[in-house]
């Protein structure tokens, strides 16, 4: 074969050119390795994570919220997935020892997974899940807890493997075992044990060990794990003397060639951290904490928080326990709000189905200094949350007027108030707006509803209350004669009383003003707080309309004393001894935020990706006219607060807490409730430390469930335990239940403490009656009340006499379908039915609803 000159010069000019781009790519990147097996160079990287693990339980437990040594199985599963779709190697404890001696390279995505203790949980949750992905871990065994044979495994006892169990996984491959002591995983005069051992009482240890290892038939241990991450240099020095080559700690950080042998670093995985922290971890981008902020700029403060009701206080000892510069700034002379100016000394507590509180975090630590009380003496509340602020180290501006946010575009740049006529300027990165009215909110621009405007109900919110408080009560009475009257639903306790329901029948001068059944607290001197004078029509944003409301009230109080002193047994001798500084007032502003919770998401006990505080209590919308006495729209299981109902819109650097949150007004009549304030309160604190860090607005927070996530994932550091849930939702399989919810997100029907809407039970006339007037007054303001004075269920000729005197023109399901005004689902459960349901009524109405509503 030939090669023209032509050919040639062509080859060697590409010879040429590739031999250039191979010079340029080694002088740029050096040179190129090749990597065989699972054994690369990654000796320039920040080493390997070694993962500490304890104990695991499922998620519905609840064993992680209170005790940072157990995950969730539901975590731990997520994060093997994580390492396994990540490509992860698990490297023995063998091959850790040959790579930290330099023997050996292990592949640049290498974990080791190790458990510590050895208990049952293992066996039975981590062992298929590590089998399923095929990865290796290690399980460091206190000898003297390991049990010949266990009983049946109970996931709520927690329990260590037995022998058995033991030689199981021994022999899978999937685990090794080595060493936490034979018995000195204890307290020894609250010192580990470790600290109390000499020499000998060491070697004796290790010696045991031995014989267990023997006995139960592992190998003998090369590495161990100290008790309780801690150790002494003859504690060292015994270990190596018994063939010991690796130590393990548990201060956080990578282990890589030429650390000490025998004091490595662990990560311990705690069950709040998220998935984004736990890839951190493993894929060497962890860093250790600093108290300090990253942003702090040139501002007076880091955060103001305007308000100094209990949600207020949250917010800002959150803050500031974070390292925040914050100033905590309000009118009153002193701090508390509602809780020590309003009077209102009882809390309304929000459980799980389970029976536990579902706001922890600052909240529960507040709780737990009242001496978990529901009804608490207010001079001590104060003094309580005097002592939080003064030791979390929050500046507190009391006394100040005409409290006004400064803007510049769309953000607060500071606040300006009034002290005995002297204008003070503060300025700040961030504002927290804990004002019951969102005064700050409004003043900047932030849209909002009031009352119950939402829901058609314009000049319509609950009623305020004047709480008051009686000298000369007989509580050992009072408590006789509640707990033993027969009514389930009054009783009284060393702090608490509720019932009298004969204070209904209180005739008031001023109609504008009702009493309903007592709720009582007692103080520490002797007094009782009452709260039971509602007064109506008052409106929460003029100042002249609330204290009109007061002096309306206190000019009636000498007559309901009286009658008290006639009916209440216990109370023959009560007095007058004052009133609240302030009114109970129980809603005004609704700000609209990034999202707004509705009535649907509390009563479908809904987990947000976003959630940072969970709420439970029953739905209570008190009574806005003397003509009505309120209603329970429903019971939740649980329901969680999103981080998107604290974020106004309009203003970037601004949060909502307390009852003026972003909530419709419905779903307000749960959330209002000062456990879920505060939780979100803390949950705001915990927000500005991360804005700040991470130089973000809170909407660019709001906007990113990464960071939402890591927010929830400090919150859950400091006890805040906002983890998933899943409970079901009442009649949610019913095929009237898109019916049910489009009724009661209108505030139309509602389902009381048990959420029942009788879906499958025939219809009252009496109840169809009153069910069509409120869905007509609501399509017209004006529409005239039609009475429905026939007896019995209401057959279909009825709802449909009844409907059409409503429509004013006479209709059948044809004639109504035919029209539009109903639709196919309903049109077909109707058709042929001569008894309808509750069901049947709530599609019907529902549809004739959205029919005006879309006119």
């Amino acid at each position: 074969m030939k090669f023209s000159n032509r050919n040639i010069l062509i080859g060697l000019l590409i010879t040429v050119i590739i031999t250039a781009a191979v010079i340029y790519f080694v002088a740029k990147n050096g040179p190129v390795t090749f990597q065989y097996g699972r054994y690369n160079d990654n000796k320039d990287s920040g080493g390997i994570a070694v993962l500490c693990y304890h104990h695991l339980a499922p998620m519905e437990l609840g064993k992680h919220i209170n005790n940072n040594a157990v995950v969730p199985v539901e975590i731990f599963k997520e994060q093997i997935e994580y390492l396994h779709s990540e490509g992860f190697y698990t490297a023995s404890m063998e091959e850790l020892e040959q790579y930290l001696k330099g023997e050996i390279n292990l592949p640049e995505k290498t974990v080791v997974i190790t458990f510590d203790d050895g208990y049952e949980s293992n066996y039975v949750y981590a062992y298929p899940i590590l089998r399923e992905y095929n990865m290796k871990a290690t399980i460091f065994v206190i000898g003297s807890k390991i049990p010949e044979k266990n009983g049946e495994f109970k996931p709520e006892v927690l329990t260590n493997i037995d022998e058995e169990q033991l030689r199981e996984l021994n022999e899978s491959g999937i685990f090794s075992f080595e060493g936490h002591t034979f018995d000195l995983h204890k307290y020894i005069d609250n010192k580990p044990a470790v600290y109390k051992m000499n020499n000998r009482e060491l070697d004796l240890d290790f010696t045991k060990f031995k014989e267990f290892c023997d006995k139960v038939g592992i190998k003998r241990p090369t590495a161990i794990s100290y008790p309780f991450g801690v150790v002494t240099n003859n504690f060292i020095k015994t270990a190596l003397e018994h063939g010991y080559r690796l130590g393990f700690t548990v201060k956080p950080g990578y282990v890589k060639p030429g650390h000490d042998l025998m004091k490595l670093n662990r990560f311990v995985v705690y069950p709040y951290y998220s998935i984004y922290t736990f890839g951190e971890i493993v894929n060497g981008q962890w860093s250790p904490e600093t108290n300090k902020p990253k942003g702090s700029g040139d501002a007076d403060y880091d955060l103001i928080v305007v308000g100094s009701d209990p949600e207020g206080i949250a917010a800002a000892v959150s803050a500031s326990r974070l390292g925040l510069r914050t100033l905590l700034i309000d009118s009153r002379d002193q701090v508390g709000g509602l809780m020590t100016l309003g009077g209102l000394a009882t809390i309304d507590m929000n459980y799980s189905p389970e029976g536990s509180i579902v706001t922890l975090g600052i909240f529960k630590e507040f709780y737990d200094k009242l001496g978990r009380v529901t009804s608490f003496d207010i001079e001590t509340a104060r003094a309580i949350f005097d002592d939080m602020l003064k030791e979390s180290k929050v500046t507190v501006v009391l006394e100040r007027e005409d409290i006004q946010p400064l803007m510049e575009d769309s953000k607060i740049t500071g606040i300006e108030a009034y002290f005995k006529g002297s204008k003070e300027v503060y300025t700040a990165e961030m504002v927290i707006d804990a004002t019951q009215d969102a005064d700050i909110a409004a003043a900047s621009g932030v849209p909002y509803t009031t009352g119950m405007e939402d829901i058609g109900l314009n000049d319509r919110q609950m009623v305020a209350t004047l709480i008051f408080r009686l000298k000369g009560v007989n509580w050992e009475r009072v408590r006789e004669y509640l707990n033993g009257d027969g009514d389930k639903f009054t009783g009284a306790d060393d702090t608490s009383a509720w019932g009298y329901s004969i204070m209904y029948k209180y005739k008031p001068l001023n109609p504008n003003l009702r009493m309903r059944g007592l709720n009582m607290a007692r103080q520490k001197d002797g007094s009782v707080l009452v709260n039971a004078l509602q007064i109506f029509y008052v409106y929460p944003l003029s100042r002249e309309s609330r204290e009109k409301a007061m002096q309306d009230g206190i000019n009636e109080l000498p007559r309901i004393i009286e009658f008290m002193n006639k009916n209440c047994p216990g109370l023959e001798n009560a007095e007058l001894a004052g009133t609240a500084r302030e009114l109970y007032i129980r809603e005004s502003r609704h700000i609209i935020g990034e999202y707004r919770l509705t009535i649907n998401d509390v009563l479908e006990n809904r987990y947000f990706e976003d959630t940072i505080a969970f709420g439970s209590y029953p739905v209570d919308i008190q009574p806005t006219s003397p003509q009505d006495y309120g209603m329970v729209v429903g019971n939740p299981a649980k329901y969680g607060i999103p981080f998107r109902c604290l974020v106004p819109l309009k203003v970037d650097n601004l949060l909502v807490v307390g009852r003026a949150a972003s909530f419709d007004s419905l779903a307000a009549g749960s959330a209002r409730t000062i456990p879920v304030g505060m939780g979100a309160g803390e949950a705001a604190g915990v927000a500005a430390r991360y804005s700040l860090d991470n130089n973000l607005t809170f909407r660019e927070i709001a906007g990113n469930i990464y960071h939402v996530i890591k927010i929830r994932e400090m919150l859950n550091k400091q006890g805040g335990g906002i983890y998933p849930f899943s409970y079901n939702v009442p009649n949610q399989d019913h095929w009237s239940y898109p019916y049910i919810r489009r009724l009661r997100a209108r505030g139309l029907i509602y389902g009381r403490y048990d959420n029942n809407y009788f879906v499958d039970e025939q219809i009252p006339n009496d109840k169809l009656s009153d069910l069509m007037n409120t869905v007509f007054s609501r399509i017209d303001n004006n529409h005239s009340y039609i009475p429905n004075y026939k007896k019995g269920k209401a057959t279909t000729r009825d709802v449909m006499t009844l409907l059409s005197r409503h429509l004013g023109a006479a209709y059948n399901i044809d004639s109504l379908y035919d029209s539009g005004m109903i639709g196919d689902i309903t049109y077909n459960r109707w058709n042929g039915i001569e008894v309808p349901t509750y069901g049947h009524i709530y599609a019907l109405l529902s549809d004739i609803l959205d029919y005006y509503e879309m006119k």
